[in-house]
């Protein structure tokens, strides 16, 4: 790293330029060389104290990572002839020389490790991550002793959990705000009158009153609108009045209408995935995707958007139970199913699947991941959200080591690993713990192991209060049959299900031919698929349905007058029912379908 200020407090400004490109090591680097070159230099000392203390950084951001040592004699010697030309204290020398060390010799894991810290040091984020993940991929591979060679893979791989929130390694970044934004210059001024409405049939649109922290008084935002959209929770409450997890609204979008243009964001990429794909079917010239990282703060802002019902005031018994159910759900439900790049773009569940397998390189890495969240939730500024959540829950769902076994009641199946279920004889369990297994066996995503408990609970009366649908049981019984006997095997287990299954009440026997139809569509039986469809709208005429029907038509076999037939239906479904978001998007397949 160069030093090239000419006084201690530009070296100072410099760190804090580092802090506000979310670069910490970089930061802590320069300030620790300043104090260093002026010992007496008091801004130096307090930016330090300050890191050290920042509560919104995890712990492993606000710490300086070190050099690791030579692992033998002979690399000692090495070391020590390439650094009589340099010196260690000029970091951009001394990552060069670490790179041709471990250039010369792939198997001295501690230079390339070394390597990368100078690259933190220097805010050179994305080449110090793909140093580190060199490391660790040799390190799991060519390290002496297993037990070290994890620890030292999970710390390499921690550090590079912090480098991807910084610029320069946007592309590699997780913890994003998504967005989606309208562009409205030019169009007419009733623009913003028709998003809402189309909106308001995807979620529930409730009016946020922003405020100004800058202001003296409360001014708001001139010509500006703020909305949640909130999915809609279902109302359902147990017999003891409080709802389940399930049945909370989520927020799709923070959503701000100004007069040029509509912005859509969350740091939740599933709600903006799903509004992008509606919105750029209707208009897809005017519909422009972001995504910036997140700073420090709000690295986990993605759980909580969830929204309680407004009876449950944080006085109310069922308040602090209900967050810390979100909590669980986000992670062990939700979380381990959206990828994440430093697991080569794959998902945390599906990295538990290679574990599962022996792979002590994807355990390294996802144990990594499960350390930095852990440290966001220790953070003193979010403690009290998290209700106390231990970590080793999300690590015994992932298959992962635990630290305190203690904290983690092994009888709850709500966060049981893969292996765990495996074990499991659903004949045996009762209905509700056989009930707690299919859910975590889906939130797992193994078709196989979820059909094995689903078919053990079709096969009993239904429980009382039981919030799993006979469609939520029978779909995972239906992709496996898909996946290992193919669609007309699939075919025929719906109508074994249909037949022998006490579960089914019309609605769900209307969804199962539907289902039929689809599976006809995807053998390429337009005119079966057809029939099968026309007959479930004329029971159940519903606009989203047809839409949906519509839509698999138009993907299979878009010259055929099948499909014509059903889009046809479904505009006028759409009608009927005066859903104009129905509406515009049939309009759009008509146009793509030239219709």
């Amino acid at each position: 790293m160069s030093l090239d200020w000419d006084s201690p407090i530009e070296a100072v400004q410099a760190g804090w330029d580092e802090i506000s490109l979310r670069r910490p090591f970089a930061a802590h680097a320069i300030w620790k060389r300043a104090a260093q070159i002026d010992p007496d230099d008091r801004a130096a000392a307090e930016a330090l104290e300050l890191l050290k203390n920042a509560i919104e950084l995890p712990a492993v951001a606000r710490s300086f990572p070190s050099f690791l040592e030579p692992t033998s004699d002979e690399r000692r010697r090495k070391w020590n002839a390439a650094f009589e030309q340099s010196t260690v204290d000029d970091t951009e020398s001394a990552e060069e020389a670490f790179a041709k060390l471990a250039a010369r010799d792939a198997g001295d894991t501690s230079a390339l490790f070394n390597q990368a810290i100078c690259l933190t040091w220097m805010g050179e984020n994305e080449r110090a991550i793909g140093v580190l993940d060199r490391f660790v991929t040799l390190e799991i591979a060519t390290g002496a002793g297993a037990k070290v060679s994890r620890e030292r893979a999970v710390k390499a791989w921690t550090i590079a959990e912090v480098l991807r929130q910084g610029a320069g390694a946007e592309r590699l970044c997780d913890d994003l705000s998504h967005a989606i934004v309208v562009d409205r210059r030019g169009q007419a001024d009733h623009r913003h009158d028709q998003i809402k409405h189309l909106l308001g049939f995807i979620g529930e649109l409730v009016p946020i009153h922003p405020v100004d922290p800058t202001a003296k008084s409360e001014p708001g935002f001139e010509n500006t609108n703020v909305f949640e959209l909130r999915g809609r929770g279902r109302s359902a409450r147990s017999s003891s009045g409080v709802p389940d997890i399930k049945d909370l609204s989520r927020v799709i979008a923070s959503i701000v209408f100004k007069q040029e243009f509509v912005r859509m964001s969350s740091p939740d990429p599933r709600g903006i995935d799903e509004l992008a794909a509606i919105l750029s079917e209707i208009d897809p010239e005017s519909v422009l995707r972001e995504a910036i990282p997140l700073p420090p703060p709000l690295w986990d802002a993605a759980i909580w958007t969830f929204r309680l019902p407004s009876d449950i005031v944080r006085e109310h018994p069922a308040y602090n139970p209900l967050v810390r159910a979100a909590v669980e759900d986000w992670f062990e439900n939700i979380w381990i199913t959206l990828p994440r790049h430093g697991l080569g773009d794959e998902s945390p569940r599906r990295a538990a699947a290679l574990i599962e397998r022996g792979d002590r390189e994807a355990e390294a890495r996802l144990a990594a991941i499960v350390d930095m969240r852990e440290q966001l939730g220790r953070r003193p500024s979010t403690a009290l959200l998290y209700q106390g959540y231990p970590f080793d829950r999300l690590r015994r769902r992932l298959g992962l080591p635990l630290d305190d076994p203690e904290t983690v009641d092994r009888d709850d199946l709500a966060c049981a690993s893969g292996r765990e279920l495996d074990r499991l004889d659903g004949a045996d369990l009762t209905d509700s713990r056989r009930i707690e297994a299919f859910e975590s066996s889906i939130a797992l995503g193994d078709d196989a192991r979820s059909a094995r408990f689903a078919e053990a609970a079709l096969a009993r009366p239904r429980p009382a209060e039981c919030a799993v649908s006979p469609l939520e049981l029978i779909a995972p019984i239906v992709r496996n049959a898909i996946a290992s006997k193919g669609v007309d095997a699939a075919i025929r287990t719906i109508e074994r299900i249909v037949e022998r299954t006490t579960w089914n009440d019309s609605a769900s026997e209307s969804t199962l031919a539907l289902w039929r139809g689809e599976l006809h569509v995807r053998a390429g039986r337009i005119a079966e698929a057809y029939e099968l469809i026309e007959n479930v709208l004329i029971d159940l005429p519903d606009a989203e349905i047809a839409l949906e029907a519509a839509a698999a038509l138009a993907d299979a076999a878009p010259d055929a007058r099948e499909t014509e037939r059903i889009v046809d239906l479904a505009e006028r479904l759409a009608g009927e029912s005066a859903n104009d978001l129905v509406s515009a998007r049939i309009a759009a397949l008509r146009r793509r379908l030239d219709l």
